[in-house]
Order: C-alpha cells, then structure tokens, then sequence
C-alpha cells in the first residue's frame, strides 16, 4: 500500500519526534507529547500525529503579569512573538527579550518558531524585560 503524499517517516523505532508534517507513529509508542494533532482511523489505517498548523503558546512571565498566551505557526516570526509579549507586558518591544532558560542568547526577529523549535521548547521559553 502506498503511503500519502503528505505523510513523512521520520520517527524512528518506538520513539516519536513531532514535526509540522503528518508522520505515522510507530508501534510500540505508548503516548505522546500533549498539544499534537493526533490521527487515529479506526479503518485500519496507520496513526498519525503532527504538531497543529496553529497552536497556542502560555507562558509564565511573573506575578505581576500572570500569563502570556499567544497563538503560533510554524512560520511566525520571533519578531511578532516580541512584539505581542510587549503588548500585554504594556511597554515597548525594545524593552521585550525572548530566550530559552539556560541560555544567555536571546531568540533572533528573523527566526520562526519552526526555526528554534519552539514547541518543544515551550517550558524553556522566557520573556524577560529588558533595563534599556
């Protein structure tokens, strides 16, 4: 039987690595990262799981700002990302830096969330505000 064009294999044997494109899921995977679209026919037909087009990014900021949620694609900018956690912070996106924990460089505008794969790096992700 032949696969679907729009299916990639690049999971390898009982392990699972998302990706924005469909893959089929191994057997022997028993779960799955949470927030993944997940395909499971009951015809016969092979599961298959991929992160959303769009999902929703939370992250924790401060008591002082709660949470920041915002909704992303695999080709949104970090750029807007900045941008967006400058409005709820209520300052200006020069005084906004993103960067994983851990990390002392800060995500560059021009990268995607696909490029830094930020979905899973989302419980790394900070939102620090900058002394400019």
């Amino acid at each position: 039987m032949r696969e679907p064009m729009d299916v990639v294999a690049t999971s390898t044997i009982g392990r699972f690595i998302p990706s924005y494109e469909w893959q089929h899921i191994p057997e022997g995977v028993l779960s799955l990262c949470p927030g993944l679209e997940i395909d499971l026919p009951l015809d016969g037909r092979p599961r298959r799981a991929r992160i959303p087009p769009r999902w929703r990014l939370a992250v924790w900021i401060s008591h002082d700002h709660g949470f920041w949620r915002v909704d992303v694609a695999r080709d949104t900018a970090v750029a807007h990302l900045r941008a967006n956690a400058a409005t709820h912070l209520r300052t200006q996106v020069d005084n906004v830096g993103l960067r994983y924990a851990g990390s002392a460089d800060f995500l560059q505008n021009t990268e995607t969330c696909e490029d830094i794969a930020l979905f899973h790096r989302k419980a790394d992700l900070q939102v620090l505000l900058l002394d400019n």
